[in-house]
């Protein structure tokens, strides 16, 4: 070092330390109970018959949204995989009222997030956050039921092709190979899933924990009443927020002075609301059914979080603060949710890892496409798609829309072939 010169001291701020800790601390709370919430989904996967699903659903009366409802919640289907699974039910037969129930409850609560709420905010809201889920349902669908445009949906018969419809019908046969599979599809697939909104989520938390004041919230009355609630489904109502990974940011802002009630209110409109879901419903239902989807929504939500403060608002917010500074004490306890926290960031590690490796095949997917050389000067293009030759010349000719088509060198073409309607159908075409 030249004389003179003074040695500079490299450390860490302390607000990244304090934000490490805070999640540190949240998933070794939440680790064991994600594990048991993965592995129940998965046995729901598995083992769950789709046709009960779509039988459930059939109809479009009061029993058929209760029943939707009721079949949703379990269900490990986020926000954007249960718009698939949806659309498919009314292609069987669904009607609207049941189609919007099963949207709503489906994402607002399933097996693990309930499991997860459990451990940071305690068995009361995990009792409140399914129950409420469920009452919004049910309230959208009679509201379609009863407000909503006439269903002249005719029933029809196909398959989609979705994860859950698989599901069911390979789990009667019983070919998707029992546990083993239930284990990989909670621990691989719906990790992938998950994995980027658990990071999100719990580095909300975390910057919550660390940054914001412990009277922050109040202190600006945003507490409790009317202005916070408001302002959790302003925030919530557009973003895609899985149930699971909503969960730390709630138990967060309740830790922190927010009543569970506006709480409650981010746990129901942020995973049932987002930009997907609402230009679904608008486009495949209606508008007027994505006027109650919304309305319903949002009144619900309000008079549901009005009544938790009302009457559990206090003990819940008790058990937030009680589980947040919770010492275990006993050196087997440590041990084991030690265990499972690691056993977690690996499945979480390796979760990122395959959403990361899907983007990237992705991406040079269209990198390729993006890429690829103009065809032939003869206007002749391999593979054009069509059942009865493997090339195509298009006619240059903007006015005309026929085809000539022509076999692939080697091919062996069929009589029916040779006389395909598209071959020497206009003069432009060579």
């Amino acid at each position: 070092m030249r004389p003179g010169a003074v040695e500079r001291e490299w450390a860490v701020p302390d607000w990244t330390v304090s934000i490490a800790i805070s999640i540190w601390v949240t998933v070794k709370m939440a680790a064991p109970w994600i594990l048991i919430g993965l592995l129940v989904s998965g046995l729901l996967y598995v083992y769950l018959p789709a046709r009960f699903v779509r039988k459930a659903m059939g109809g479009a009366g009061l029993g058929a949204v209760l029943r939707a409802a009721l079949v949703g919640a379990p269900l490990p289907l986020c926000s954007c995989g249960v718009i698939p699974t949806a659309l498919y039910l009314r292609r069987e037969g669904a009607g609207r009222g049941p189609v919007l129930s099963f949207l709503i409850s489906t994402p607002e609560t399933n097996v693990d997030s309930v499991a997860f709420t459990w451990a940071l905010m305690g068995p009361l809201m995990a009792v409140a956050r399914p129950l409420a889920a469920i009452i919004s349902a049910v309230v959208a669908g009679t509201g379609e039921a009863l407000f909503g445009a006439p269903d002249t949906h005719a029933e029809g018969k196909g398959e989609c092709g979705c994860g859950l419809c698989q599901a069911g019908h390979s789990a009667g046969t019983g070919s998707k190979g029992g546990f083993c599979s239930a284990l990989r599809y909670g621990a691989v697939t719906l990790m992938r899933d998950l994995a980027p909104w658990l990071v999100l989520g719990l580095g909300l938390a975390g910057v919550i924990g660390a940054l914001v004041p412990p009277k922050f919230f109040e202190e600006n009355n945003l507490g409790s009443g009317i202005l916070p609630m408001l302002l959790m489904a302003a925030v919530a109502a557009p973003m895609y927020m899985c149930a699971t990974a909503s969960t730390p940011v709630a138990a967060a802002l309740v830790a922190k002075g927010v009543s569970p009630g506006a709480a409650l209110v981010l746990l129901l409109v942020g995973p049932a609301t987002n930009i997907a879901t609402m230009t679904t419903v608008g486009r495949f239902l209606g508008r007027r059914s994505l006027a109650i989807y919304l309305s319903a929504m949002l009144g619900t939500s309000l008079l549901l979080g009005f009544g938790l403060d009302a009457l559990a608002g206090d003990r819940i917010a008790a058990s937030v603060a009680e589980l947040g500074g919770q010492n275990h004490g006993s050196p087997w306890l440590e041990a084991a949710m030690l265990g499972s926290t690691v056993a977690f960031l690996l499945l979480l590690a390796n979760g990122l890892r395959l959403r990361l490796v899907t983007c990237w095949m992705a991406w040079r997917s269209r990198r390729n496409s993006a890429a690829r050389p103009p065809a032939p000067a003869d206007g002749v293009e391999p593979d054009c798609g069509s059942g009865c030759c493997q090339s195509v010349t298009r006619c240059e000719d903007e006015a005309c829309e026929s085809e000539s088509h022509s076999d692939a060198p080697g091919s062996q073409a069929s009589d029916d072939v040779q006389d395909h309607p598209g071959r020497g159908a206009c003069p432009h075409c060579r």
